[in-house]
């Protein structure tokens, strides 16, 4: 709860510094006497954006300090993982400094902290809530939110929160993946195109070596084959050919070998040189029967070296090794392709299980929303009724989506209606703006069990009531006091009278005519003049007197 407020050179305001009590402390004043700024130095302190303008004239720094007492385990968990948190003590300090060069600061603790986290500890410290917001009872964000506050357990939010991330991240992971295959659908057809066309050219390696060798044997068949046919002749000649000639002079050189030892060697080599010529003649011969003149043959294999050729210049290569290397490129591009198919299915399948998951999650918060649905529904009817609205009902519908939301399938609808059931709309469309703020202090009322904040601040939530209904609103403010702190600003005497507690905001002028306003905590006497003052006005009347102390004697 908040214990004590400090602010020094803030706007009209020199210095202040008062103390809170726990329960329902209410908050009263001129018009003009700047209540507002009491709400926006406690909005500067929760984070809200600072401006010049808000440091008083004259002065170059504005304080604004809060101490809050017990608080919460909610916000002691964060200062403990925030290293923030005064070892033994059951109070933390919030500090907000404002500096004319334009320069502030954020402290909890007297340790130096951002505006994010000032923001996050004081969330969970203080809510502040204006007569402007009871227009986001009407919003559909605010109604949805209000059924999930009350949910007996976060656990099947959090199951539909996880799987509507992986349904969104699969659902863009097959988007993503679609769109790839899209644009690499041109360039695969053409990598199909090149390797069919590979393919079917029957590839070998160093083809081109032995076809330009073939093709220059066959062109010049004739040619050859009347070269060989004059070798073999010179060599098988009879008598006169050079084996026979060999054969001779190895006799001769035999016959005498015997004589002379050197000869013998040479007579061998004489031997072996004719047996290596006659394997000449023998492979010639076989040659010379294989080299015929074939024409058809030639047009074969000319057309085939035509064909590498034109891959060769078409794919800048220079051998039929290097289009090979190309071909099975091209395979291996393909195949990633038609894997990418099989992802494609796969990224199908995950999208379908989880789009499943989703659903599933989503029919269990359905279920628990439905149900949360109704006691809202009972709770705001019945509490309705106390505010002088007996015929009064409430009905929490929900609807089903268009399509997935981070929120679920579903959309919250508060229907409402003056006269009872029968002609029951949305809220925004029929309710007035005194009907409005009082529903939504019967939600506020609901949802601040719920949270157990330890502190909640109504500005002027008794906007268009008056009279009994004032009254039974401060009941519930002052109930809500039992269990948390509550401070209201009213301008009304029922509402004020009913709280424990009161301040005035008064705003008085120096010897200059220089404004300054003050807040002050009210004794007895006070309180009495003070609501005398909301009846009747600036002049006191001795039956104004008389309804005020009826009104703070009334139980």
């Amino acid at each position: 709860m908040l214990s004590r407020l400090t602010i020094s050179n803030f706007v009209l305001i020199d210095y202040l510094s008062v103390e809170f009590s726990s329960g329902y402390t209410s908050v009263t004043g001129e018009t003009g006497a700047g209540k507002s700024l009491f709400v926006g130095a406690l909005s500067l302190l929760l984070g809200k954006r600072a401006e010049s303008s808000m440091i008083k004239q004259g002065a170059t720094k504005c304080i604004i300090e809060g101490e809050f007492a017990t608080i919460p385990q909610q916000a002691e968990q964060w200062l403990q993982e925030n290293d923030l948190l005064f070892e033994g003590e059951e109070y933390c300090l919030l500090r907000r400094e404002l500096a004319t060069s334009g320069r502030g600061r954020c402290f909890i603790n007297d340790t130096p902290v951002s505006l994010t986290q000032l923001a996050e500890l004081g969330a969970m410290l203080l809510d502040i809530h204006s007569q402007h917001q009871n227009l986001s009872l009407t919003g559909s964000s605010f109604q949805m939110r209000m059924v999930d506050k009350m949910l007996p357990s976060l656990a099947p939010f959090e199951a539909y929160t996880n799987a509507y991330a992986e349904y969104r991240g699969a659902e863009k992971a097959l988007a993503q993946l679609t769109e790839e295959i899209r644009r690499g659908k041109e360039e695969y057809d053409y990598n199909l195109f090149k390797y069919n066309e590979l393919n079917e050219a029957q590839l070998k390696e160093n083809e081109e070596t032995e076809l330009a060798e073939q093709e220059e044997q066959l062109s010049h068949a004739d040619e050859i084959k009347a070269g060989l046919f004059e070798t073999l002749s010179l060599l098988e000649g009879e008598g006169e050919g050079a084996l026979s000639l060999l054969l001779q002079a190895e006799r001769a050189l035999q016959s005498v070998a015997t004589k002379v030892s050197t000869l013998e060697e040479y007579a061998e080599r004489l031997h072996s040189c004719r047996i290596e010529l006659n394997d000449v003649r023998t492979d010639l011969g076989n040659l010379s029967e294989s080299v015929e003149s074939n024409p058809l043959l030639l047009e074969q294999v000319t057309d085939r070296l035509d064909l590498l050729n034109t891959l060769f210049q078409k794919y800048r290569v220079a051998s039929s090794q290097e289009l090979i290397t190309l071909r099975d490129q091209l395979k291996a591009l393909l195949q990633q392709h038609e894997d990418q198919d099989m992802l494609l299915q796969e990224a199908e399948q995950r999208l379908a299980e989880a789009r499943q998951s989703m659903d599933q999650a989503a029919a269990v918060l359905t279920e628990m929303r439905r149900t949360v649905a109704q006691k809202i529904a009972e709770r705001l009817t019945e509490d309705l009724h106390q505010l002088e609205m007996p015929h009064a009902y409430i009905e929490v519908a929900l609807t089903p989506t268009d399509s997935p939301t981070p929120m679920g399938y579903d959309q919250v609808i508060l229907l409402f209606g003056a006269n009872g059931a029968k002609d029951i709309r949305p809220i925004g469309e029929v309710a007035s703006g005194g009907e409005i703020a009082r529903v939504m202090l019967a939600v506020k009322a609901m949802l601040a069990e719920r949270d157990q904040l330890p502190t909640l601040l109504f500005d002027e939530i008794d906007t268009g009531v008056s009279g009994r209904v004032a009254d039974k609103m401060g009941k519930i403010l002052q109930s809500m006091g039992h269990y948390l702190q509550v401070i209201a600003i009213t301008h009304l005497p029922q509402m004020a009278a009913r709280s424990g507690a009161q301040m005035c905001i008064a705003k008085r002028y120096d010897e200059q005519q220089m404004a300054h306003t003050e807040l002050t905590l009210l004794d007895a006497q006070q309180r009495e003049d003070e609501i005398a003052r909301l009846i009747s006005g600036d002049t006191i009347t001795e039956a104004a007197r008389a309804a005020a102390r009826e009104l703070l004697n009334n139980d």
